[in-house]
């Protein structure tokens, strides 16, 4: 299961940026200690209503529940199952399925290429610093 943010770009609802972390555990602790890296405190966060999302109105965040049936409101959420459903092409697509081990890897070069997607003239020269940058990783880092 991945955490996601989404911050709007335009009045569409259509992101701009978006981050995703795998999360092994779905509680109000992993959730809260994601949106404590990620989000900023004050931020309003939707969500269908699962309660282990409440916890983050205790922790300085807003936080909106909106139960929605699907059948009456089919694109509520429509731009999360949009970008999800372009990460599976992604993964599927280029990779064809990648290791649980690598999966936020991945998920992480999804995230960087989408968020850089208006940028195309600059991709090139950010993709070489990020590069530059990374730490060095040994094949049993890789491979196990």
């Amino acid at each position: 299961m991945a955490f996601w943010r989404l911050e709007v770009a335009d009045k569409e609802g259509c992101p701009e940026f978006v981050k995703a972390q795998v999360l092994t555990k779905v509680d109000g602790n992993s959730i809260t200690d994601f949106a404590e890296e990620a989000i900023e405190r004050g931020s309003t966060i939707s969500s269908d209503g699962l309660s282990v999302y409440y916890k983050l109105s205790k922790n300085g965040y807003e936080h909106i529940s909106q139960k929605i049936d699907p059948v009456v409101c089919p694109d509520h959420l429509r731009w999360l199952h949009l970008v999800i459903s372009n990460l599976k092409a992604f993964l599927n697509g280029t990779y064809h399925g990648v290791p649980k081990k690598h999966l936020q890897a991945f998920i992480d070069e999804f995230c960087y290429r989408f968020n850089r997607r208006f940028w195309s003239n600059q991709f090139f020269a950010r993709t070489l610093f990020a590069c530059a940058n990374a730490s060095p990783f040994t094949r049993y880092d890789l491979i196990g």
